[in-house]
């Protein structure tokens, strides 16, 4: 976190500078800037979504989870709403992410390793091992699998959104954006009961009814022609968004060892992020030859497939499992 921090927000801050660069270099300097600040920007996020495992008890990591993903759509909308100029937004952003980082690593304290582990292995064999354990692991190789078709299903809708609300309800760039803003409060609304709900009901359950809801806001946005309609769906959209937020990484923390959980979570996010390229070519082709509604059927297909893998996912067996990874670690 201390290493890759500063460099995406580098990146981050080098944004609206190369973007005053002649304009034979001008797109190809913004994209490649973009792009380093993502990659280093997801190389840090992982390891500090790795600490929450660390630090909080199984049956509180929904609610902690859904306070953590509240400040974050908060902060957000600050950057949204806040009006000021986007170079100005670009320079708050880097100077939060750097500020923030500071405390949390500063202030926060990991919990100690438990067994003995072989710091001295590259990070390729480590990796490689981990993988390996998946063979093993076959509750969390499922639900990496699920997490990868509901990753698909939403990449399928996000970079669309505003031209399909354009284009469907024939309203200002304005109130298209809006929209998002919506999808956000919504999710704003319910994360911190699904968070609550998450601990009680468990964290399987709560990513089955937030899949749900989201196929459904995904149904509906096969035929709604209306802002409000769409309003409507967004705010579906919101809470299913919300009950994913506040179980998926709960759920995989009780499905792998806790050694390996920075492993894995690079796993749950390479999953749920791998389709995007994808994704957005063929729903690009698809709303090309048929019009925008078909962002929401690609949704429905990888978030109903995901849906159905999710039945078969057995959390109580998980405990045998990481115990025989465990037995295949220290051979």
């Amino acid at each position: 976190m201390l290493l890759f921090i500063p460099l995406s927000a580098l990146f981050l801050l080098l944004t609206p500078v190369v973007a005053q660069l002649p304009e034979g270099v001008r797109l190809s300097a913004v994209v490649a800037a973009i792009f380093l600040f993502t990659i280093t920007f997801n190389i840090a996020n992982d390891p500090y979504q790795a600490l929450m495992p660390d630090i909080t008890p199984p049956d509180h990591r929904g609610r902690v989870t859904g306070l953590w993903t509240l400040i974050g759509v908060l902060g957000q909308a600050a950057v949204l709403l806040v009006p000021v100029r986007t170079v100005v937004k670009i320079e708050i952003t880097a100077v939060v992410m750097l500020a923030a980082t500071l405390v949390t690593c500063w202030k926060v304290r990991e919990m100690p390793l438990q067994g003995e582990v072989q710091y001295s292995k590259r990070s390729t064999q480590q990796i490689k091992e981990a993988l390996h354990g998946l063979s093993t692991l076959k509750q969390a190789r499922l639900a990496l699998i699920i997490y990868f078709f509901y990753g698909l299903g939403i990449g399928a809708v996000l970079p669309f959104l505003t031209l399909y609300v354009r284009a469907v309800a024939h309203v200002p760039k304005q109130q298209a954006e809006d929209m998002l803003l919506v999808l956000m409060v919504s999710t704003a609304i319910a994360i911190l009961p699904c968070g609550r709900y998450t601990d009680k009901i468990g964290a399987g359950r709560m990513l089955q009814g937030g899949l749900a809801l989201v196929l459904m806001a995904a149904v509906a946005g096969t035929f709604v022609s209306t802002l409000p309609q769409i309003v409507g769906a967004m705010i579906l959209a919101g809470f299913g968004n919300a009950a994913l937020s506040a179980s998926a990484y709960p759920l995989l923390t009780i499905l792998v060892p806790a050694e390996e959980i920075g492993i894995y979570t690079g796993l749950q996010t390479a999953a749920a992020s791998i389709t995007q390229p994808l994704t957005v070519t063929v729903t690009g082709v698809l709303t090309n030859m048929g019009g925008f509604r078909y962002i929401f059927v690609v949704c429905c297909v990888g978030v109903f497939a995901a849906m159905l893998l999710l039945t078969r996912l057995k959390p109580e067996r998980a405990a045998n499992e990481i115990a025989a990874r465990e037995l295949e670690r220290q051979r």
